[in-house]
């Protein structure tokens, strides 16, 4: 946007320095009269920006301290990376498993290498979840894009209402 603003000015300040006969005295004035003032708000406007970037950087600092010093009270003092890094050691880079066995797996796993109680485990696997220590991603087969996939449960006896698409994929471990 501020660069589309400082072509238009720049244009503006040419045809002025040209002395363009198809704008008006009145006009060619205005345009003297604006053009500082519309230069001193882009100016103000990039000081309020850099601001808020700098605010934003800030904030991001500090949500990093706090997830790492709830990640240290969780795993009874262990950092992200640490705790990354056990579940690499444990799983590799990959786990091939379903989004929610995955899920089960990793946090049954938190909760027997750190002594930890479920919901614990489950919070210390949200914060790595949060920080994209973990992720799923998914994975669809290409010969399957051009047909939905249905998702059919478990239990016979649940209805759905509509269909329902089933993710395939894995979870990545990136420690």
């Amino acid at each position: 946007m501020w660069t589309q603003l400082e072509e238009k000015l720049i244009k503006w300040e040419s045809n002025i320095s040209k002395k363009n006969n198809s704008l008006s005295e009145e006009e060619k004035q205005y345009i003297k009269k604006e053009l500082p003032l519309i230069k001193a708000e882009k100016k103000q406007m990039e000081h309020r920006l850099r601001k808020l970037n700098e605010i934003i950087a800030k904030t991001k600092i500090l949500v990093d301290d706090l997830t790492e010093d709830e990640c240290r009270e969780l795993s009874k003092g262990h950092s992200l990376a640490e705790v990354g890094e056990v579940l690499k050691e444990e799983f590799g880079n990959k786990l091939e498993e379903g989004q929610t066995q995955g899920r089960h797996t990793m946090i049954n796993f938190l909760r027997s290498r750190y002594n930890i109680d479920k919901k614990n485990a489950r919070e210390l696997f949200n914060l790595l979840e949060d920080a994209g220590v973990v992720y799923y991603k998914v994975d669809i087969p290409k010969n399957a894009l051009s047909e939905p996939i249905i998702y059919e449960p478990l239990e016979a006896d649940v209805d759905i209402p509509e269909t329902m698409y089933a993710l395939y994929g894995d979870w990545i471990i990136n420690s």
